[in-house]
Parts: structure tokens; sequence; C-alpha cells
């Protein structure tokens, strides 16, 4: 499911996505505003990320989801955010980064807030992490679980942030 449109067309609307079970291909919200996606399903995923949201000062959540495998991408994507949360999510089996986050460049007062997820076997294509940081004022981690019995990198990788809790 594609909710959105090029940088070009941004219409900034208000989204949300909640309850609904996707097998196959993912969701992808691009140059919207603020954008919720709760209590979905996203199983067996063969093209991209399970959960996409990409463009320009976005406001996202993205809460009390079920990923499980994600053959080609990331589980959660939120590309150029200027707030994002991501809580109580389990993620399982991802080609790739369970969840990856990068903030509206230059955004001094962006944040990333991550709570409470669970988190497992993911960079089954060879790379990746249960979770990946970038940018951001403020970036909080706290009470995640992240387990696999042979992760190809380091559980977690955060730059750029100006603060992390």
């Amino acid at each position: 499911m594609y909710l959105g449109y090029d940088d070009s067309q941004c219409r900034e609307h208000n989204i949300v996505v909640k309850g609904i079970v996707f097998k196959g291909k993912g969701l992808k919200v691009a140059c919207q505003q603020n954008v919720t996606i709760e209590g979905n399903k996203f199983i067996d995923i063969t093209e991209g990320q399970a959960i996409a949201v990409v463009g320009k000062n976005i406001n996202s959540v993205v809460k009390n989801n079920i990923i499980e495998n994600v053959k080609a991408a990331q589980g959660i994507e939120l590309r150029n955010t200027l707030t994002a949360t991501v809580e109580g999510n389990t993620i399982s089996g991802t080609a790739h980064n369970s969840l990856q986050i990068t903030s509206q460049v230059g955004a001094t007062n962006s944040t990333a807030t991550v709570l409470n997820n669970t988190l497992s076997d993911w960079g089954l294509g060879g790379e990746g992490r249960a979770m990946r940081i970038s940018g951001g004022a403020t970036v909080t981690i706290n009470g995640n679980v992240m387990s696999h019995d042979n992760a190809p990198e380091e559980l977690a990788k955060v730059t750029d942030a100006t603060s992390l809790e």
C-alpha cells in the first residue's frame, strides 16, 4: 500500500493506518505530516520494507505492530523524520535492520524515541542490526529486547545524535 506523493507534491496530511494485515508487500507513506501506524501485522514481505515512512519534517508514530519475515530490507524505516516514536512493536526475521531511523537533516529539534520493542533475527541477508539510528537532536532508547543467535553486526548503532539516553 502506498499513501503519499513525491517530494515535489507534498500534501502534509494526517495519515492513520490501523488494524490491517499485510502479506507479500508492506506499507509506504510518503510526504505527509503526521503519520500513525498502529496495531497492524506484516507477514512474509517480499519487496522493500514492511513499514516505510519517508519525506520531509514528518512526525511519525509506529506502535504495537507485528512484523515477521521481511525478505528484502528493514522491518521499519523512518526517513527524514522530525519526530519518530517506535513503541511496542515485535519484529522478527528481517533481511537487513529491524529498525532504521534517519532524522531530518539539520533539524535541531528532531527526536527519535524507541521504547519497549522486541527485535530478533535481523540481518538474514548477511548484514544489519536490531537498530540503526542516524541524526537527531535527542535520541531515547529504553526497555527494548534484542535477541539474535549470530548477529552479523553490532546490535545497535547510533550516530550523529546530539543527546542520547
